[in-house]
């Protein structure tokens, strides 16, 4: 009898054991955001997003799961890792509005632990969402040098820090190998998303230079100018990369642009050198711009192959 109460203790004792060492190994953690401020979690929140890349970096983190709703543009770029099923994932999910017209009533039904938002985003957004009394979280404002900020801030956010870290060190070792063949030579170029040139400080014009090229838009000085007829042509453009959804449509941009004399008469008309690189490679300052740099790196590749057989 006293070995069968012996071997109930026991049993007890382990059974306590199996309850509490879970919990003892959820440790808990804090977090300061963008903004400075400081958050603790025993676990992983869940999240409410409108900012497109901010739910395409956590899905980039394995966290779709934590995903309440996301915003209604928001999207998943073809052929990367886990493409379908993180596309998939964002279909499953609530939509929470956009920016302009957030659905404040389905944020708060959804409960989350935080809203996630850029710092630079509208200030109302992130105040009536705190009087609904959910937190908000910010993340750093859009940017070539953010997309690794956020990664690692989100990495941290959701326990995800190697993952993240991993993440940014192929991201950077990629933009870094890009322009790797005669580093030396920056040729001068400027990227078209319709009549807006990515230019200083946008993180298409911050790409274009990492990947060996002179963005020569950033001598507006303005993120995203419309250039003037002078300036196209006082900024001798060597190659001319615009933004399309296929090569179809490329096609049809290039052939309207061919008929302004102004751009027929840059060189990039006049050597062959206009590209496109994919809508779906450089929508949103994220991961997916791995894309977009494979692409810069072979339109650089093309320019110097098609300027040394010139010169021939």
């Amino acid at each position: 009898m006293q070995i069968l109460r012996a071997d109930m203790a026991n049993l007890i004792k382990i059974l306590l054991l199996s309850t509490i060492l879970p919990l003892a190994s959820a440790k808990a953690y804090t977090i300061s955001d963008a903004k400075g401020q400081t958050f603790g979690f025993e676990k992983p929140p869940k999240i409410a997003c409108i900012t497109p890349s901010v739910s395409e970096t956590i899905l980039d983190l394995d966290s779709g799961d934590l995903l309440v709703g996301v915003s209604r543009y928001c999207s998943y770029p073809s052929g990367l890792p886990k493409s379908k099923e993180r596309a998939d994932i964002i279909k499953s999910k609530p939509k929470l509005g956009g920016f302009i017209d957030p659905d404040y009533e389905k944020i708060l039904l959804l409960k989350p632990d935080l809203f996630v938002i850029p710092l630079t985003s509208a200030n109302s957004q992130a105040e009536r969402v705190q009087k609904m009394g959910i937190k908000v979280f910010y993340t750093y404002p859009d940017g070539l040098e953010s997309i690794a900020k956020n990664t690692l801030l989100l990495g941290k956010l959701l326990n995800k820090e190697k993952l993240a870290e991993d993440l940014v060190a192929e991201f950077e070792r990629q933009i870094a190998n890009s322009a790797k063949d005669f580093p030396e030579l920056k040729p001068r170029a400027v990227f078209l998303f319709g009549k807006m040139a990515a230019g200083y400080g946008s993180y298409v014009g911050e790409l274009m230079n990492s990947c060996g090229f002179t963005n020569v838009a950033d001598a507006t000085k303005k993120p995203w100018p419309v250039l003037s007829r002078e300036s196209i042509l006082s900024l001798n453009v060597e190659v001319l990369i615009l933004e399309a959804k296929d090569e179809g449509t490329f096609k049809q941009l290039k052939s309207e642009l061919a008929k302004d004399k102004v751009w027929a008469a840059s060189p990039a008309f006049r050597n062959s050198d206009v590209y496109f690189v994919e809508t779906d490679a450089v929508i949103r300052p994220s991961l997916r711009l791995k894309k977009a740099v494979e692409a810069l790196s072979e339109i650089r590749s093309r320019h110097l192959k098609n300027k040394s057989q010139k010169r021939q």
